[in-house]
């Protein structure tokens, strides 16, 4: 019986052996793509002539009840934080700039699209501003603070919302595209003999204006730091002072060389300039960046431009030079983001992130269009402010200045003037005298390391 039992298992074993079993379904892996950085949100080739940051006024009002004088409208230079239209606290939509075509204004967003058509006449608007802040009367005295634009002959202003997309008829009467045309008559912060107080003007029913009167100021704490005017007696500026919330001096912005350039305390850093060139100070500490500037924005998303020998470029907060200087006009950051010009056209650059991801913003990986020839070598840039020029001499065009530091390939040599000439794109050549480019033969295909 036990011999039938184990036959019986081993038939219904050899049964089983023969059975197909299904296999179980095999999950695919998922394959994730890395997503490429661009450097440009916008290629260049935008329809547009020039691109303008919405500033504001360059300085803040401030309503105070004087013991003397009343109700007034102080201005301060206070530190300003974020993009403009921060600063100007009528809720504006900060992912916005003005463009200009054709001579007529319009506003767009850091993506390169139009928000507002571009139809301001810039020609008809006083001063040929076109598009700019306008102080607006509101109905119980009070000010708000817009951008837009005025008709004189027509005696109108006009108003944006919000986002841009509304605009609002009013008279001039109650739109101030200039309200401080004349500011001999708006009282201001400012220190005399150690104190720190208000500056008004006198009035008088014979005169407008026939002179000053300083106050203490008691009204308690201001909307941020300032930089305050230390004035004589007859309430004239003689020098610029750092001061606090509550008017205490933190530092004295007297330098030995320049002077403080009103409006420009924004983002914890001020201008100083003479009447050649420009320079940037932290706020915090004294602590100058180059006077090598002859002209310079302001310090956004930790990032400024700024103009030497007729290019803009763009530095760091520690003063360190970023791009090359090739380009006609560049703008603050906004959201990481500029409008930059080169070769007549405008496109959008994605700076911060390129630079954070140890990209190189240079004149090669922004315009090159040759990059299937054959590449001999690199060269790396060991001097600043190096001539790239259109061709092997120096008789032909600057374009810029190479970034010292930033390494370019190489399609072309050759030698002239005393100087080995090295080609770096389609058009554009970079000398040495033997130090100021290292070449490296047969380098690697430029982007995959050096």
């Amino acid at each position: 019986m036990k011999r039938i039992m184990l036959a019986v298992m081993a038939v219904f074993l050899l049964a089983g052996c023969d059975k197909k079993v299904k296999p179980l379904p095999v999950e695919e892996e998922e394959t994730v793509e890395e997503e490429t950085l661009k450097l440009w949100i916008v290629e260049p080739g935008m329809d547009i002539e020039k691109a303008r940051t919405m500033l504001p006024f360059p300085k803040t009002e401030v309503l105070y009840e004087s013991p003397r004088f009343g109700t007034l409208h102080v201005l301060g230079d206070f530190e300003r934080i974020g993009y403009p239209q921060d600063w100007l606290g009528g809720g504006y939509d900060t992912d916005a700039i003005i463009v200009e075509k054709s001579g007529r204004n319009g506003i767009y967003n850091y993506n390169g699209e139009e928000v507002s058509p571009a139809d301001v006449n810039v020609h008809s608007t006083p001063y040929a501003q076109g598009i700019q802040p306008a102080r607006l009367q509101n109905e119980d005295g009070s000010f708000t603070f817009v951008y837009g634009y005025a008709n004189t002959a027509a005696n109108k202003g006009f108003y944006y919302s919000g986002d841009y997309k509304e605009i609002t008829e009013t008279t001039l009467d109650q739109f101030a595209y200039d309200p401080y045309f004349d500011d001999r008559r708006q009282a201001f912060f400012c220190i005399q003999e150690g104190q720190f107080g208000i500056a008004a003007p006198i009035y008088t029913e014979e005169s407008p204006v026939y002179g000053w009167l300083f106050e203490p100021y008691e009204g308690g704490e201001l909307p941020a730091n300032q930089v305050v005017p230390v004035v004589d007696l007859m309430c004239h500026p003689q020098s610029y002072v750092l001061c606090d919330v509550y008017g205490n001096v933190i530092m004295d912005t007297v330098t030995a060389r320049g002077s403080y350039v009103e409006g420009t305390y924004i983002n914890g850093h001020y201008r100083i300039a003479t009447s050649e060139d420009t320079a940037f100070v932290f706020a915090n500490t004294g602590t100058q960046i180059s006077w090598s500037y002859h002209g310079a924005g302001s310090f956004s998303d930790g990032y400024a431009p700024v103009k030497k020998y007729g290019r803009w470029g763009y530095i760091d907060e520690m003063g360190n030079e970023v791009t090359d200087f090739i380009f006609t006009d560049a703008t603050e950051l906004n959201h990481g983001r500029a409008y930059v010009k080169y070769n007549g056209v405008y496109g959008i650059l994605n700076l911060k992130e390129a630079l954070e991801a140890g990209e190189e913003i240079n004149i090669y990986t922004l315009y090159a269009t040759n990059t299937n020839e054959k590449q001999l070598g690199s060269v790396k840039v060991n001097v600043s402010e190096l001539n790239i020029r259109k061709g092997a001499g120096t008789a032909y065009d600057s374009d810029g200045n190479s970034l010292e530091g930033t390494t370019y390939p190489v399609f072309e040599i050759a030698e002239g003037e005393g100087y080995t000439w090295y080609r770096i794109d389609q058009e554009h050549w970079l000398p040495s005298d033997g130090e100021w480019l290292t070449y490296t033969e047969s380098a690697p295909a430029y982007g995959s390391g050096s």
